[in-house]
């Protein structure tokens, strides 16, 4: 299990969804070293593209029957904790972190959506 520095899990909680966009897409903002900062809108803009780029690869990993019981909807601190110990080996150029909480922020319905996957993998309706 991995663990975050004390304090940031509250911290990003705390934190609105424009917000944690922001640090989203101030992290590829400077992955891609662009000599011009970026407007807040364009951070929100890079992070929401960012994601959509990467649904399919979060719904492999965050929509399993094992995901769905091991996240308690009662704790987010501990839910924070669940998704960032999955996304630290899937996510990369951002704060594993920052996009646990946005996920909490949105809801795992908001990636998920009707797609639900068995714990093999494997798309239940087929």
């Amino acid at each position: 299990m991995s663990s975050l520095p004390p304090g940031t899990a509250a911290t990003l909680l705390k934190m609105t969804e424009s917000e944690l966009l922001v640090h989203i897409g101030s992290d590829l903002s400077e992955a891609n070293r662009s000599a011009v900062q970026p407007s807040r809108s364009e951070l929100i803009a890079l992070a929401n593209g960012w994601l959509e780029a990467r649904r399919k690869q979060l719904q492999k990993v965050l929509c399993t029957d094992e995901m769905r019981k091991r996240l308690t909807a009662l704790d987010n601190s501990a839910d924070l904790l669940t998704l960032f110990d999955v996304l630290v080996g899937v996510v990369t150029g951002v704060q594993p972190a920052t996009v646990a909480a946005l996920i909490l922020k949105r809801g795992i319905r908001t990636i998920c959506g009707e797609t639900r996957t068995s714990d093999r993998g494997c798309d239940e309706s087929s």
